[in-house]
C-alpha cells in the first residue's frame, strides 16, 4: 500500500480510512517497531512508519487469508 508521508499520524491514519480499533490494534501488537508516541505523555499523537507499517498490514492480510483457508 502507498502512503503520501513516511511519517504519519494516528489521525492521518485514520482519515485514509483506517479504523480507530485497528490502529490502537497495531500499535499495542507485540514486538511491533513501527508505531510509538510522540512525546511522554498519554495524550501525545502516536505516529507510525508508514513503510514498516505498510509491511505489517500486508503480513497481517496474509495471515488471515491463511488462516480461512
Amino acid at each position: 500500500m502507498k502512503f503520501p508521508k513516511p511519517v504519519m499520524t494516528n489521525q492521518e491514519l485514520m482519515r485514509m480510512g483506517f479504523p480507530r480499533r485497528f490502529l490502537e490494534r497495531a500499535y499495542s501488537a507485540p514486538g511491533q517497531t513501527f508505531a510509538w508516541r510522540e512525546g511522554v505523555t498519554n495524550k501525545s499523537q502516536k505516529l507510525f512508519d508508514t513503510d514498516k507499517f505498510g509491511k505489517w498490514l500486508d503480513e497481517q492480510i496474509r495471515l488471515e487469508r491463511t488462516a480461512r483457508a
